[in-house]
């Protein structure tokens, strides 16, 4: 038992709800994404994957992507779909 504690460690078990990887390879040639900035090493990259709202406070990595955009190492990748793509992709 755990000091100061009235629970059995030994009877704690953690269940991963995780996904099997296996089960997505055959998938992974077919949607590969064929992008050079992802295959680039020599620059740093931020990268978004996720759905585009306005939720998602993307305006803020929006603002931090100009304010960076001089520094030529640095590129922000953001991939995604979403009601407001059209919107926040007016703000590039």
């Amino acid at each position: 038992m755990n000091k100061g504690s009235h629970i059995d460690l030994n009877k704690i078990y953690y269940i991963n709800k995780g996904v099997d990887l296996n089960d997505f390879l055959p998938y992974m040639a077919a949607d590969k994404l064929e992008n050079n900035d992802l295959e680039n090493d020599t620059i740093k990259k931020i990268i978004l994957i996720g759905s585009i709202r306005l939720a998602g406070n993307l305006k803020e990595l929006i603002k931090a992507a100009e304010i960076l955009k001089d520094h030529t190492i640095i590129k922000f990748l953001i991939y995604g779909y979403g009601h407001d793509r059209e919107s926040l992709n007016k703000l590039l």
